[in-house]
């Protein structure tokens, strides 16, 4: 596991975080602020200080992933590179300089109507809609930073779009497993029958949404793979394919957990005694997030590591 991939994976895993927080935010516009009188701070502020928090890793993260990139184009390292002019070269007049730039156009709109939200008890429809969606085209965009983007066949255009909708499809699922942690905290603490009330009924919506999310990873998962694959033998061994396979191993485990998660915990927080299922709830959120960080460096590693060869 390579500085790159390590550093890619933490990146991914803010902008999906940003997502999650301002998801979970319209989830619960209509919900009380205050989670189960664990704590007088509004929900809504404990959200935005999340997607705050990171938006920053976001932008540290960003900087060293552009960094290691350019790093890598001269052999004397990043040193090299600044002094012998690549980082202008690769900021000004490259495809990818580009994508840096837009990106850093996005994360700033992003940041500004977050701090803008983070004043008020409350964020207004429009601009959250806004701001999710720029939060979205924030992470979408690191598909053209990706093998899609280094397609030059007649697929090319296809090959960003799929990638950009695997992205979409795992941050709306992975996104939201802090703030459901968040929100199931407080009620773990205390016998809030209305806490719990809130959690059901978030969840439930959640679940659908991760529904969605999990047909949309796995159709285009499948398309994405298809597209960057050329021969079948590459599937069978090399860095690509071991990758891959615990990839999708460890995605299979989280699909079982959120399964048991739907089908069986949701339904009994709405039963006399819910806090148990609370509680059991939250170990599980706890195990998927753990599972989904290890995906992410896992696929920190796969965006670099070409079909049948090795990471760089």
């Amino acid at each position: 596991m390579t500085g790159l991939a390590v550093v890619r994976a933490v990146h991914f895993a803010a902008a999906i975080e940003v997502i999650g927080a301002l998801l979970f935010c319209w989830l619960l516009r209509e919900a009380p602020c205050a989670v189960g009188g664990a704590s007088e701070r509004p929900y809504h502020a404990w959200l935005m200080h999340l997607a705050l928090g990171s938006l920053v890793i976001v932008a540290i993260s960003g900087m060293a992933w552009f960094a290691l990139q350019v790093a890598q184009t001269s052999d004397g390292g990043l040193t090299a590179a600044w002094t012998s002019g690549a980082v202008h070269t690769v900021l000004f007049k490259t495809h990818a300089g580009t994508v840096w730039w837009v990106r850093l156009g996005i994360a700033t709109a992003l940041t500004i109507l977050i701090v803008a939200f983070a004043w008020r008890d409350a964020a207004d429809g429009p601009a959250l809609g806004i701001a999710f969606a720029l939060a979205i085209a924030n992470l979408a965009s690191c598909a053209w930073l990706s093998h899609a983007a280094a397609d030059p066949g007649a697929f090319g255009p296809l090959h960003l779009g799929v990638h950009a909708a695997h992205l979409l499809g795992v941050s709306l699922w992975l996104g939201g497993f802090i703030p459901l942690l968040m929100l199931l905290s407080p009620a773990h603490r205390v016998a809030d029958r209305s806490a719990v009330a809130v959690i059901h009924h978030v969840g439930v919506r959640f679940g659908d949404i991760a529904l969605f999310a999990v047909a949309l990873i796995v159709l285009t998962g499948v398309a994405n793979t298809a597209l960057l694959v050329e021969d079948t033998s590459d599937l069978m061994s090399g860095a690509f394919a071991k990758l891959l396979g615990a990839k999708l191993l460890l995605l299979l485990l989280m699909l079982v957990l959120a399964a048991y998660n739907r089908q069986v915990l949701l339904p009994r927080l709405a039963s006399a005694t819910p806090w148990h299922a609370a509680a059991l709830l939250r170990r599980s959120v706890w195990a998927e997030l753990a599972i989904g960080m290890v995906v992410l460096l896992i696929a920190g590693a796969l965006g670099i590591t070409p079909p049948g060869g090795t990471a760089e």
